[in-house]
């Protein structure tokens, strides 16, 4: 599980059925081999309410590690598939830089999410 509380007070984070490792490439169905559900979800609170946002199955794209970043969700939605609107940033669930600084969230297929915090947010 990986919870993050942001100087602005958010707080997001996902939860992964697959342990972490550094491996090239995306990786996180290892469990639906094994004829085991994928189990795996981002989540963010907003306004003192829990959003949980579940693998949909759409793609593989569950997690990626490396010295650089962690990141949880990376498919992209199918031409104008967004329930989140044309205006809503496309691209990883929820990237987290290598030195834990900073990071980016975008809405994502995988887990079928919004961004879980502003953009501006992640620079701090």
């Amino acid at each position: 599980i990986i919870c993050i509380k942001a100087t602005d007070g958010s707080v997001f984070g996902s939860s992964t059925t697959t342990p972490w490792r550094l491996q090239k490439g995306w990786y996180g169905m290892d469990d639906t081999a094994n004829n085991r559900s994928n189990d795996s979800f981002l989540f963010r609170s907003l306004s003192g309410k829990m959003e949980v946002y579940p693998y949909t199955g759409s793609d593989d794209f569950v997690q990626y590690c490396s010295a650089q970043i962690l990141a949880i969700g990376g498919g992209d939605w199918q031409q104008d598939d967004s329930p989140y609107g044309p205006d809503e940033s496309h691209g990883i669930g929820l990237l987290i830089d290598g030195d834990l600084a900073g990071g980016e969230s975008n809405s994502c297929a995988t887990f079928a999410n919004p961004r879980l915090f502003d953009a501006e947010d992640g620079e701090e």
